[in-house]
């Protein structure tokens, strides 16, 4: 992911219906992202 930020599409299904969201993300929310996941405590269990 170089450049500007990116928009992501996903959506979630819950007890009411699907939801649908857009969000901008950019390097540093990936970096952030894969450095919370090495240090989380469920992060062993995956």
């Amino acid at each position: 992911m170089l450049g500007r930020p990116k928009k992501v599409f996903f959506a979630v299904s819950d007890g009411w219906g699907l939801k649908r969201f857009e969000v901008m993300v950019g390097r540093r929310d990936v970096d952030s992202a894969q450095c919370d996941a090495e240090t989380s405590p469920t992060a062993a269990l995956e």
